[in-house]
């Protein structure tokens, strides 16, 4: 039987994050969904999903985690979870994205999207 510890660091395997230096910026709209974001923090995470193949951006002062496909950069889309507050983002959303995605405020494609992330 596994310990606790492994089944924890099991279940975040495949998901790499850096802590991004300086102050980023995002601006990015959706008509659709009435959504206009303009956003700058220097707390920004590069969380990078390897078996899902996202890549996602999230500050704990931003209401909203950015992410694209590894296959699509140029694709945006966001998620403002309903049950985790911004303060408490960590690694640990991420053990269940699929999830996170379905049950957030999902916008699923930008009219425009600006952002300096890397």
């Amino acid at each position: 039987m596994k310990s606790l510890k492994e089944s924890l660091l099991e279940s975040l395997a495949g998901v790499k994050t850096t802590k991004l230096s300086g102050t980023h910026a995002v601006k990015c709209s959706s008509k659709e969904n009435s959504v206009d974001v303009d956003v700058k923090s220097t707390g920004w995470h590069k969380s990078e999903l390897a078996k899902a193949k996202v890549v996602a951006f999230w500050a704990n002062d931003v209401d909203w985690i950015f992410y694209h496909s590894v296959d699509k950069p140029d694709e945006w889309a966001a998620v403002a979870p309903d049950d985790i507050k911004p303060a408490d983002f960590s690694d640990a959303m991420f053990k269940d994205f699929d999830k996170l995605r379905a049950e957030g405020a999902t916008i699923p494609e930008f009219d425009s999207f600006e952002a300096d992330l890397a």
